[in-house]
Parts: C-alpha cells; structure tokens; sequence
C-alpha cells in the first residue's frame, strides 16, 4: 500500500515533469518503487492460502490488497496534484 501511494504521489508531483530527467524517472517509477510495489508477495501468499485449502481467506486478502492498493494510489494521486501545482504567491 506504501509504494503505490508513494509511486502515485512521485509520478503525478514531480517524475512526470517534462524537464525531469528520463534515467531519473525510469529509476525511481519503474525501477525502485515499481520492485517495492511487485504483486510477487501477493501472488506468493495466495498460493500458500489455496494449498491450505483457506480458500475464502485468499479470496478476502486479494480483494482487499486490491481495493487498499488502488485507494493508495488515489490517495497519493490526489496528494501529488496538490503538492506538484505551482504556488500562486509568485505572481
């Protein structure tokens, strides 16, 4: 949940700026943050839960790794918009 909040927050403030550098935004978006935010330790615990036979407990932990990570990313959305616009007080 962490780094998809993270990762919304970064792309939309201040990675997806034009002046931003291509190896800076390839690093930290896709590289460091997007290997922070791998789907591998879901997918890991939902097959430990479905050879368990907990299938409803699987069922539970992807719908709400789903619904918090994608509100995470709304979040940090939200939170990058606000902090990436340009202040007024300048002008």
């Amino acid at each position: 949940m962490a780094g998809s909040f993270v990762l919304a927050a970064l792309t939309t403030a201040w990675l997806a700026r034009p002046k931003t550098a291509f190896w800076l935004r390839a690093g930290l978006g896709p590289g460091l943050l997007g290997s922070f935010t791998t789907f591998s330790a879901v997918i890991y615990s939902l097959d430990q839960f479905s050879r368990a036979g907990q299938h409803g407990v699987w069922i539970g932990y992807l719908a709400l790794s789903l619904v918090l990570g994608l509100g995470a990313a709304g979040l940090g959305w939200r939170l990058g918009k606000l902090v990436g616009q340009p202040s007024r007080s300048g002008q």
